[in-house]
């Protein structure tokens, strides 16, 4: 049987709470008889937290295994590519990233003729939300309402929990758009202020609770370092002591716990790493620079019918070239019932899926640097995500 996604489990929200659906939900009753007791549900994400690399965290520190022993532990998979802007996206709206347009960490927007990175929504190297000011609106960006909107017009209150820094950014204004917004500055403060919350609100209601430094951890230290590790160990532990353990008997009886990630982690060494900049070979024949990841990246050539064979010759051992359409087709990008013109000109003529651990890095800046742990292709690391479900 195919692995249910993240898609998979936001719709099935949507549907527990009697929204339509924009795909098939996740079978939530078939692992919680008391789903229909349930007028709360929480949704912790963990950024970069992967199935393999809990298990791999369970193994170095039993205690690690000891805190999911009250979960039931299914494992579900991301979507592709296995990216923050793409992944919290989804999970922001049930739709899948060729639907919803966030396809990558830089993408090339024609309407801008630039590369914009899809966090800080500006050209690389620039000042945050630059773009907003000269006609990106985060608030239409996506063709679709939010989880929020839909559950805010259907009378369920929705929180988002996230770190202050933030607060008001493009991309948090775009993803949670008809949320009540509560910041906190650390690990101990998100706990507190989800227990806070669960305790106050006595009707209906959905909270989406966002760790990112898990993501931070991995990229600087690798995802089997003790900081990572230690990172899962706090999170859990500190969900138990100032979450579970403090709620009233009758608040838990009427809430469901969800925790799982947008995508995971996969330990990488700067000598599978290959960099190239404006002035390289790749560069001269291709009419942009590359969109979107180390190790998925969109390609603009300038020729067509001689890329396949120039590419392959330079990078063809650690790079499998595909036509973007033929991925589009075959549901790479995810499910899809309708297909915007515009996110299909930001997948490129061709993408380039890493093999093994090797990632192709454009020089953008300058100030790029080795990162410990990728994501963005399609290993078991990247893909998989744990759904650990408390009820």
């Amino acid at each position: 049987m195919e692995m249910h996604s993240i898609i998979h489990l936001i719709n099935a929200i949507l549907r527990h709470y009697g929204l339509p659906t924009h795909h098939s939900p996740f079978p939530l009753s078939d692992f919680v008889p008391s789903l229909h007791q349930k007028k709360k549900i929480v949704l912790i994400l963990w950024d970069a937290v992967g199935e393999q690399n809990l298990l791999e965290a369970c193994k170095a520190n039993p205690d690690i295994e000891k805190l999911i022993e009250p979960f039931l532990h299914l494992t579900l998979k991301s979507v592709f590519p296995t990216t923050t802007t793409a992944a919290l996206t989804s999970l922001c709206t049930g739709l899948s990233p060729i639907e919803h347009g966030m396809l990558g960490y830089i993408l090339f927007l024609k309407r801008f003729n630039s590369l914009v990175n899809m966090i800080d929504f500006c050209p690389p190297g620039l000042e945050r939300d630059i773009l907003i000011g000269n006609g990106l609106n985060p608030l239409k960006f996506i063709p679709c309402d939010t989880i929020f909107q839909k559950l805010h017009q259907a009378g369920i209150k929705p929180w988002i929990i996230t770190s202050n820094q933030f607060k008001d950014s493009g991309l948090s204004r775009m993803h949670h758009h008809g949320s009540a917004f509560r910041g906190y500055s650390d690990m101990m403060e998100m706990n507190t202020s989800l227990r806070e919350l669960l305790g106050k609100e006595k009707s209906d209601s959905f909270f989406m609770a966002y760790w990112g430094l898990s993501d931070t951890y991995a990229h600087r230290y690798g995802p089997s370092s003790n900081e990572y590790q230690s990172n899962i160990y706090w999170l859990l532990s500190m969900f138990f002591r100032e979450v579970i353990d403090q709620l009233s008997e009758k608040t838990l009886r009427e809430t469901l716990f969800f925790i799982t990630a947008d995508h995971g982690q996969l330990e990488t060494s700067y000598r599978d790493e290959h960099w190239f900049g404006v002035h390289d070979p790749l560069s001269k024949i291709l009419s942009v620079p590359p969109a979107g990841e180390p190790r998925a990246l969109y390609l603009y050539p300038k020729e067509l019918h001689s890329f396949r064979a120039s590419f392959e010759s330079m990078y063809g051992k650690f790079f499998e070239l595909y036509d973007s359409a033929d991925l589009i087709r075959e549901g790479i990008f995810g499910p899809s019932i309708h297909i915007p013109e515009e996110h299909v000109d930001r997948v490129g003529s061709f993408t380039a899926i890493a093999k093994e651990a090797y990632s192709l890095n454009y020089k953008y800046t300058g100030n790029e640097r080795t990162l410990k742990g990728k994501h963005g292709a399609l290993s078991r690391w990247e893909m998989e995500v744990p759904l650990l479900i408390l009820s």
